[in-house]
């Protein structure tokens, strides 16, 4: 299944979303599934270029799944599907191709209350 995939970095231009083709095996179930799936594709993307650019820097798969996951449940990582935001990563999806993932890497805000 073919999909678009956005991602928004904070600390970027304004217009620097980066957007990108993602082809899935299936269609995930559920957002946890969907970022596991992601993540794979991620690495194996950053492998294949790794061995075009010879990085001595390898990524471990089960890690970087682990680390998606938190970053997500923690609130550092914001899913917007076709524009609708997802936040229960146990939430149900019914995808059927063709929609735009966006993901938002958010930061805390530095400096004190008053």
């Amino acid at each position: 299944m073919n999909f678009k995939v956005q991602v928004k970095q904070a600390g970027r231009k304004a217009n620097s979303i980066i957007t990108t083709d993602l082809c899935l095996t299936h269609s995930p179930s559920t957002v946890e599934e969907l970022l596991v799936l992601v993540t794979r594709e991620t690495i194996i993307d950053f492998k294949e270029r790794k061995e075009s650019l010879k990085s001595g820097k390898d990524v471990d798969q089960a890690t970087a799944i682990k680390t998606t996951i938190e970053a997500f449940e923690d609130g550092l990582i914001a899913l917007f599907i076709d524009g609708i935001r997802y936040e229960d990563i146990k939430q149900e999806l019914s995808l059927k191709g063709g929609e735009t993932f966006t993901f938002v890497k958010l930061t805390m805000l530095a400096g004190r209350m008053w």
